[in-house]
């Protein structure tokens, strides 16, 4: 009976060693010992830019953001079309369309050789022929970073950012494109009504009047003139030969290193082994009594049914 108990035994520690055994197996194919240090970390959840990144890192205040918004230049396109109308009982007439927008792609891009993903940026650049427009370098070898917003040709937008997320380990990607049309109305409705007024007023100044008022006249001159230079420089952003699309890259330099610990592996698959043996003991406990009462029901039933069958004899 001893024999019997202690053969029990010992098959139970051999069955939770070949558990242990498999479990460690995993861990190696797994790299479960294998601690692996980033030199940055990332969040692929959390949307990267230009602006954003530069006030993450840097915790910049909102007067040095206004800054870096200037450094970032607006570019917009045009969308051209003709629309034929047609009017009864006349030629049909020809409408052009043409819709100002801004498009812009904002790249977050994860590099393990930051020098020749920087060289492929700039060839990319070149061979679309585009326009650094803002660039900042931040940080040490190892943990570098790159924000840059590149000013595309239409045409070439498109193929650009393909070929732009081929470089590195793309971690995000948003394209927005967004209609000017209406701003690109309102402002020159807003230059013709200041030049306008202006006209005015010299005209008024050419009449003269009193000292005060003719300061007061020159003054409000200088300031719509001002605001004239303003709007035109505006302007200048929807003319033709500035088209452009927006491309912003963030590219940030993550190398990394490993350390293999034999202790964490060893741990790792021995909790598991008595976490998931303890289970299958209590399951397999469990099987066997229900198995036991099950069987015991059985013998109860085949009982009753041979008394049964005993007394209809008798009668």
């Amino acid at each position: 009976m001893k024999k019997k108990i202690f053969s029990g035994i010992l098959i139970y520690i051999a069955i939770f060693i070949l558990f242990f055994i498999i479990r460690l197996l995993y861990g190696i194919v797994e790299k479960e010992g294998v601690s692996v240090y980033y030199s940055n970390y990332y969040n692929p959840y959390y949307p990267r830019s230009v602006l954003a990144d530069r006030s993450e890192r840097e915790n910049i205040n909102e007067g040095q953001k206004t800054e870096v918004l200037k450094n970032i230049k607006s570019n917009f396109a045009s969308y051209k079309r003709t629309i034929q109308k047609e009017i009864t009982g006349e030629k049909p007439q020809i409408i052009r369309v043409d819709q100002k927008y801004e498009k812009i792609a904002t790249l977050t891009t994860e590099t393990r050789d930051f020098d020749k993903s920087d060289k492929e940026l700039r060839e990319s650049i070149k061979k679309y022929n585009s326009v650094i427009q803002y660039e900042n370098n931040t940080g040490l070898k190892g943990s570098r970073f790159l924000d840059i917003s590149i000013g595309v040709p239409p045409d070439n937008f498109d193929a650009m950012v393909e070929e732009v997320k081929k470089i590195g380990i793309l971690r995000s990607i948003e394209i927005n494109k967004i209609d000017k049309t209406s701003e690109f109305k309102d402002i020159n409705a807003q230059k013709k009504s200041l030049e306008n007024t202006l006209d005015s007023l010299i005209l008024l100044r050419s009449k003269g009047g009193k000292l005060s008022e003719e300061i007061d006249l020159e003054y409000k001159i200088q300031e719509i003139e001002k605001q004239l230079q303003e709007l035109g420089v505006r302007l200048g952003d929807y003319s033709e030969e500035n088209e452009l699309c927006t491309l912003k890259i963030s590219l940030y330099e993550n190398t990394y290193r490993e350390s293999f610990s034999i202790a964490k592996l060893i741990m790792t698959a021995f909790l598991w082994s008595v976490k998931y043996y303890f289970y299958t003991t209590v399951m397999v406990f469990l099987a066997s009594l229900i198995t036991l009462i099950i069987l015991a029901i059985i013998d109860k039933f085949k009982v009753l049914q041979a008394i049964m069958g005993t007394k209809s004899g008798r009668k």
